[in-house]
C-alpha cells in the first residue's frame, strides 16, 4: 500500500490479486490519509474473501424505503406515485439486507415483472416488442 499526495489531497494505491486500485483519501492530513487507506484496503480484502465485518448493522430494504419516502422533498402526487409503484417490488425486497441486494437481484425482479406483464390477458396476442414495459421502468427507477 502506498500513500501519496496529488495537489493538496492524499491518495492511496494498493494491489489485490494483481489488480491496482487508487482512491482519494479526501484529506490534507497524512496520518488521517493512512488510516483511511488502511480502512479502504481492509474493506476491499473483506469483500474479496467474503469475510464478514464485525458489528455490521442489519439495515433492511423495508427500513430504507420507509426512510426514503419520509425524506422526499417532492409533491404529494409524486410521493403517492412512488408509493403506488412500490407495491410490486416491496414484497420482493422487503426483508433483504440493503447491503446484500445486488444488480442480479434487481435484474431478476425486472425479468419476473416482464414475464408477469407478458402473461396479462391484454398482452396474450402481442409479441414482446409490442408490449409496453413503461410501468416496470418506472418501478425500477423508483427502486
Amino acid at each position: 500500500m502506498r500513500i501519496y499526495k496529488r495537489g493538496k489531497t492524499y491518495w492511496c494505491e494498493f494491489e489485490i490479486d494483481k489488480k491496482r486500485y487508487q482512491y482519494s483519501c479526501k484529506t490534507k492530513d497524512k496520518e488521517v490519509a493512512e488510516e483511511v487507506a488502511s480502512s479502504i484496503h481492509a474493506d476491499m480484502i473483506r469483500n474479496r474473501f467474503n469475510i464478514p465485518t464485525r458489528n455490521k448493522a442489519v439495515y433492511t430494504f423495508k427500513e430504507s424505503y420507509k426512510e426514503y419516502i419520509a425524506n422526499q422533498n417532492v409533491s404529494l402526487a409524486t410521493k403517492e406515485l412512488r408509493i403506488h409503484m412500490s407495491k410490486h417490488f416491496l414484497p420482493f425486497f422487503i426483508d433483504k439486507n440493503i447491503a446484500d441486494i445486488t444488480v442480479n437481484d434487481i435484474e431478476t425482479y425486472q425479468f419476473r415483472r416482464k414475464l408477469e406483464t407478458i402473461a396479462m390477458p391484454k398482452n396474450t396476442d402481442k409479441r414482446e416488442q409490442d408490449t409496453s414495459f413503461r410501468l416496470i421502468n418506472i418501478e425500477i427507477a423508483t427502486l
